[in-house]
């Protein structure tokens, strides 16, 4: 496995800048740590499944396919899942379960298919 040094640059800056987004424009300043909290988890998480879906190549164009996939996948539920906590929630322990439980699945999911051989 090759990881492209642009896109996966790239992916980052998105990340930053989505994460800036759910900052500005969610925060409104009154629940100041859920919101550092919040766009912080979204910088890492969304930085990390993006960087997988662009900025890693593998050997096998199957298992290339596949990771970008499951990289692209759930970056979209993650995005969805930030949005909906942004809207409707402000708890911390429930955006760290959420969000965690997510993210390792999708760590789980991508193990799974490069130690698979195809």
């Amino acid at each position: 496995m090759k990881i492209l040094g642009f896109p996966s640059f790239l992916a980052i800056l998105m990340g930053a800048v989505i994460s800036y987004g759910f900052y500005a424009l969610f925060g409104n300043g009154l629940n100041q740590k859920y919101e550092i909290t919040h766009a912080c988890f979204s910088f890492i998480i969304l930085s990390s499944t993006l960087v997988s879906a662009f900025g890693l190549v593998h050997d096998s164009e199957r298992t290339n396919t596949l990771l970008k996939t499951i990289g692209l996948t759930f970056f979209i539920l993650l995005l969805i899942l930030f949005v909906i906590l942004s809207v409707f929630s402000s708890s911390i322990p429930a955006l760290i379960t959420l969000s965690t439980l997510f993210y390792l699945t999708f760590l789980l999911s991508m193990y799974k298919v490069y130690t698979s051989n195809q």
